[in-house]
């Protein structure tokens, strides 16, 4: 009879790479692995986040003496905590494209000074 606990678990044979798996397929590995955490994050922190907000305004407006009045500052104070949230989504996700551009863009320029630099540096020196 074998003994179950000589075998690995599942999640042990998950988190041990494969020998045949190169650098590149681990690094892709990691990467799909921590995109997917901070999916996960993400949406458990707005699924609270907007779950604590309507809460406390409903609780506002319930415990108010004039509900009108309240039920309008709690809209007026609620407007820009939803912008700053979109803004903060927003910038996030584009900084990180304009960081790639930016950083693939200065890379180019960087081969390209080295270059012209070495073709000058030599024709300087045998003329």
């Amino acid at each position: 009879m074998s003994n179950l606990s000589d075998s690995p678990s599942p999640t042990e044979t998950s988190l041990k790479p494969s020998p045949s798996q190169t650098t590149q397929e681990r690094i892709v590995s990691n990467e799909q692995s921590d995109s997917r955490n901070r999916e996960r994050i993400t949406l458990g922190v707005l699924i609270t986040s907007i779950a604590s907000v309507f809460l406390l305004s409903v609780s506002v407006i319930l415990n108010a003496a004039d509900r009108d009045d309240s039920s309008k500052k709690v809209m007026d104070s609620r407007l820009p905590l939803y912008g700053t949230w979109i803004g903060t989504i927003l910038a996030f996700y584009f900084s990180r494209n304009a960081f790639e551009a930016a950083s693939s863009a200065t890379a180019w320029n960087a081969a390209v000074f080295q270059q012209v630099s070495g073709s000058l540096c030599y024709g300087y020196r045998h003329q």
